[in-house]
């Protein structure tokens, strides 16, 4: 699904209505939270997005929900600060987010 550096872990998946996967994982090269989510059963096709990439290091212990509109919403740890944090996604493929 992604192969872009070394990411992969601490990963949460979901499905979405129509059965199509949507995973949050961390990008350990990156020192960051990502999230892909799939257009189609197999993830041939799918977009990948940076959810959170701040200073330090984030993206631990994910945990992925999907809200009644189908966006995700994704808790996981700042390893910097020891925060807990959450990912609230405005869209089904998180190109607009808050965090918190």
């Amino acid at each position: 699904v992604d192969s872009a550096g070394y990411v992969g872990r601490f990963t949460s998946l979901q499905l979405t209505s129509q059965g199509f996967p949507v995973i949050s994982y961390r990008d350990h090269t990156n020192n960051g939270l990502r999230v892909a989510v799939c257009s189609d059963a197999s993830c041939a096709t799918k977009t990948l997005r940076t959810v959170d990439n701040s200073v330090g290091d984030v993206g631990y212990w994910t945990s992925l929900q999907l809200n009644s509109q189908g966006f995700p919403v994704i808790s996981y740890h700042d390893r910097t600060n020891n925060d807990l944090k959450l990912a609230v996604c405005s869209d089904a493929t998180c190109a607009t987010k808050t965090l918190r």
